[in-house]
């Protein structure tokens, strides 16, 4: 991370009143509650005919 990017996350943390890793642990939980697993896989199924 560029530092004026960890300067600027270090003073929002203070600010809110957390520290840094909790801060950013509560950032990442909640963008992971917006993620579906089963969309991620980005695999799709193969434009294969099947034979009759």
């Amino acid at each position: 991370m560029p530092i004026p990017d960890a300067d600027k996350l270090a003073a929002v943390a203070e600010a809110e009143g957390m520290t840094v890793s909790d801060y950013v642990a509560d950032l990442v939980t909640k963008h992971l509650r917006n993620i579906q697993l089963d969309h991620l896989s980005n695999q799709e199924a193969l434009p294969i005919p099947r034979a009759s």
